[in-house]
């Protein structure tokens, strides 16, 4: 419903307005819904007389934004005037509160305003405030901010210019200190846990042209660990480039923390449109880890008596498509991997691999055990947080367990899939040498429902709870040993 009385006049660039409205219950193209509305004022074509217009609307509903009050105020004359607006809204679930003031004008026969933006505030999470006066020009021709300076996300952004032209070209310059990124969590939730504070630098233009610049000043990220026990990277510097020039868009990645450090350099044709999975990539990779050791508490399905070690480095060239990049150069030496529960030890390991889109490409894993070794070849499907993997291994004369109690050293050749976290094995195996020490009997046990406190649980294997299917044909031979509870039987 509508009351009142309006007039519109004149021309684009000197209208002629008297108003008087009420509204409520507006319905509106676009799915916007007004409560209620109430516009007042009057604007002569003299562009000398005085004017003023104010506008006051509740309930305004368009979509995700819900603006609770609005007030909005401008009074002066063409050439110089003030506007003032004030509010309250929701976006989604969140709050937010905005005050802005600006003064300025609009010159004879020009429909460009020209003025300055003297306050903007905007309070929620994550919000801005304008430290003093900008430059601000508004029109067809061109809209321009200039020398704007805000306290945003925990600390400062230096905006020196933005300008969009009359044709859509965009540019923008500016630099930013001690940003707090947890403060974009509301909107942009982060995979890991993080605290880090970040500097940065951009300036972009026509063409496309510029570059843009992020440093970790502050802060770590913490990798999801075993029991819901993150852990930190220990981060000691991070940094991200981005360079368009020339048709193409190159970036750098720099990182160092307590656990390595990785460095990556790659380009891609730049036209000003989003690549697809067809866009070529060029670039390289490196990465050093010196020890392996941290990955098994990381590992996903390694319990407490999983034990991984050894270094891990990687020169890796990738190119081809986006979609399907090709990476040739992992490698890892003096590799360990073991399990404490079950006894089971592969190590002076050595790794030769490369990765082609998802697939780790296994072209030569081998460890040595005792007088012997196994070699391993084959694929690694990197398609979820826990991979696929078929691999064939050769075994020759490797002790698979040596302990006080239990000794294993085979010969053979055997399938090993892992898939859907299920565990198949095939193929042929003789024992060259084995002894499996019986316990003994009649020593009284424990219940499994009887907790003992103070006593600390006995540690699972890291693959006890895989479900398990195997097909093997294990030949015992001639020196394997099995005694205790009084016998003994070769």
């Amino acid at each position: 419903m509508v009351k009142g009385q309006a007039e519109l006049a004149g021309t684009p660039a000197l209208p002629l307005v008297s108003a008087n409205l009420r509204a409520s219950q507006l319905r509106l193209p676009g799915q916007l819904a007004v409560a209620s509305l109430a516009l007042r004022g009057e604007l002569k074509a003299d562009a000398a007389s005085p004017f003023q217009l104010l506008l006051d609307a509740s309930g305004v509903q368009s979509g995700r934004l819900a603006v609770e009050q609005l007030h909005a105020r401008a009074d002066g004359q063409r050439l110089h005037h003030r506007l003032q607006l004030d509010g309250r809204f929701r976006l989604d679930a969140h709050a937010y509160t905005l005050a802005l003031a600006a003064s300025g004008g609009l010159p004879a026969a020009s429909s460009q305003w020209r003025g300055t933006l003297e306050k903007l505030t905007l309070t929620g999470t994550p919000g801005v405030r304008l430290l003093a006066p900008a430059a601000l020009e508004i029109g067809p021709a061109r809209q321009r901010l200039a020398n704007a300076r805000w306290v945003a996300l925990g600390g400062s952004v230096q905006l020196a210019e933005w300008l969009r032209s009359a044709n859509g070209n965009v540019s923008s310059r500016g630099q930013a200190n001690g940003l707090h990124l947890a403060e974009l969590a509301a909107w942009w939730p982060l995979p890991l846990q993080q605290s880090l504070v970040l500097d940065g630098d951009w300036s972009f233009g026509y063409g496309p042209l510029g570059h843009l610049q992020l440093r970790r000043s502050a802060g770590d990220v913490w990798l999801p660990g075993q029991s819901n026990h993150p852990l930190a990277l220990g981060l000691k510097q991070a940094a991200l480039a981005l360079q368009l020039g020339n048709g193409r868009a190159a970036a750098t990645l720099a990182l160092d923390s307590q656990y390595g450090t990785l460095a990556a350099n790659g380009s891609l044709p730049w036209r000003g449109t989003l690549p697809d999975g067809r866009t070529p990539l060029a670039g390289t990779l490196q990465l050093n880890l010196p020890s392996l050791a941290v990955l098994a508490v990381l590992a996903p399905l390694a319990g407490p008596s999983l034990q991984l070690g050894g270094q891990l480095s990687a020169n890796l060239a990738f190119s081809g498509p986006l979609a399907q990049p090709q990476l040739q150069g992992l490698s890892g030496q003096q590799l360990l991997l073991a399990d404490h529960k079950t006894g089971i030890r592969l190590g002076d390991g050595q790794l030769q691999g490369r990765l082609d889109g998802r697939l780790l490409i296994l072209e030569r894993l081998r460890f040595g055990g005792g007088k012997g070794e196994v070699v391993a070849n084959g694929v690694l499907d990197l398609k979820d947080n826990v991979p696929d993997a078929t691999v064939r291994v050769t075994l020759t004369r490797f002790s698979v367990f040596d302990r006080p109690n239990r000794l294993l050293v085979v010969s053979g050749v055997t399938d090993l899939a892992f898939v859907n976290r299920k565990i198949s094995l095939s193929g042929h195996l003789r024992a060259d040498q084995g002894r499996v020490d019986l316990p003994k009997q009649g020593t009284p046990t424990l219940g499994d429902d009887v907790i003992v406190k103070g006593r600390v649980a006995a540690e699972p294997s890291a693959f006890a709870s895989l479900p398990i299917t195997v097909a093997l044909d294990l030949d015992l031979g001639d020196r394997f040993r099995f005694t205790g509870r009084g016998w003994m039987w070769n």
